[in-house]
């Protein structure tokens, strides 16, 4: 799986920036405003590729639920009934694919064109762990 972002601001040190944490543990860099000039980068500045077992993005999108929530239930326990709360099936596997499926029908695909041709590391990769039906190489 990929993904495409474009880093949406730049910045140097700057005093009273610090990291700020927000409710479900992430943080965040605040930089007072008064300093900082947005900068927007339209160009794509990084290639994302999320290559997990279908069943770890699955799990991990629970994983996520269970902590957010605070939900007491054993996380697999959580896991198994929110598959088939989501999926109508107790089989992890099943529910792996249909929740793959569901992500790769999000993804916008690559565009060799606009983007230039994948790296030589990342066709390498492809071509050792993937079949090569799986994306276009050429």
């Amino acid at each position: 799986m990929t993904s495409f972002h474009s880093e949406h601001w730049l910045v140097t040190y700057t005093p009273g920036m610090r990291f700020v944490r927000v409710p479900g543990g992430f943080e965040y860099l605040y930089v007072p405003t008064t300093l900082v000039c947005r900068i927007e980068i339209d160009k794509p500045l990084s290639f994302h590729v999320d290559a997990k077992p279908k069943v770890r993005l699955l799990s991990r999108k629970y994983r996520w639920e269970h902590f957010v929530k605070g939900v007491n239930e054993p996380l697999m326990d959580y896991i198994k009934r929110r598959v088939e709360e989501d999926y109508g099936t107790d089989d992890l596997n099943k529910a792996a694919e249909i929740y793959y499926q569901e992500l790769m029908s999000k993804l916008v695909p690559y565009d060799k064109n606009k983007y230039g041709d994948y790296p030589e590391i990342l066709k390498r990769y492809i071509e050792k762990y993937f079949e090569k039906s799986w994306v276009n190489l050429q």
